[in-house]
């Protein structure tokens, strides 16, 4: 199984809030007491997190509804306030056609269905990924643009150094942009 780390992935075009779906029960992340998370599809109890990078390249995932981050405690994926421990340090790879697999110290986040919780634990096919979802609209905008851009490169117009005076960015095979 091959992975590849996508480099600077919080500098997303004109900062956006994204929402982590787990594809195996196709469950959001949520939390209604901005502590635990769990599984679930209430739009009003849907995480929506920012992924922040730190000047040492350190991704923190934050939660600004309750201005907290992700964190392991015992192997459970919790929010907590930003201490900058190893255990609020995650990785966001790219998996395979728009899915990611999260890591926290070399371990997966899965769904524990028996639970209703996410857990860490081995990277395995199914439970441990994920897909990403916008919810700015300036990055809608911006992912139809990227969208079209691909078309093009892959169709009639061959504009294979994706550079434009709106929008300098690169596209990874998801399509999605990220800043240089």
């Amino acid at each position: 199984m091959y992975f590849l780390i996508l480099q600077f992935f919080s500098n997303l075009c004109y900062s956006a809030e994204v929402i982590f779906t787990n594809d195996d029960s196709e469950l959001n992340l949520c939390s209604k007491d901005g502590n635990n998370v769990f599984g679930c599809n209430d739009k009003d109890d849907i995480i929506r997190t920012e992924i922040n990078q730190n000047e040492d390249g350190q991704i923190f995932l934050n939660v600004l509804k309750y201005d907290k981050v992700f964190t392991i405690k015992e192997n459970k994926l919790i929010l907590f306030s930003k201490t900058g421990g190893s255990n609020q340090i995650f990785d966001v790879f790219f998996y395979y056609g728009s899915s990611f697999l999260i890591k926290n110290k070399d371990k997966c986040i899965y769904y524990d269905k028996e639970k209703n919780i996410f857990r860490t634990g081995k990277c395995e096919e199914g439970s441990t990924v994920f897909s990403l979802r916008f919810e700015s609209k300036s990055n809608y905008d911006i992912k139809k643009k990227a969208d079209k851009s691909s078309q093009n490169r892959n169709g009639t117009n061959n504009n294979k150094d994706c550079t434009s005076k709106e929008i300098p960015c690169q596209y990874v095979s998801t399509n999605l942009p990220l800043c240089q």
